[in-house]
């Protein structure tokens, strides 16, 4: 699944809309997202993920808190 990282939250969560769901998630680790960058993983169930940040070509590890 693939989502376009859409806010970046004051708590320090992103938020990723793909075209059925928005995706909230907490960054694990040192790896930079920004708003506009594409990202690619399971993104709609929560829980521990190894995403993939397809702007930056890189992978990155996060908690997905919540799927809407």
């Amino acid at each position: 699944m693939k989502g376009v990282v859409t806010k970046t939250r004051l708590d320090g969560f992103y938020e990723v809309k793909t075209d059925t769901i928005v995706s909230v998630f907490e960054l694990v680790g040192c790896s930079v997202v920004n708003v506009g960058d594409e990202i690619e993983g399971s993104l709609d169930c929560l829980g521990g993920k190894e995403l993939t940040n397809i702007t930056q070509k890189e992978s990155f590890d996060a908690v997905i808190q919540e799927v809407n």
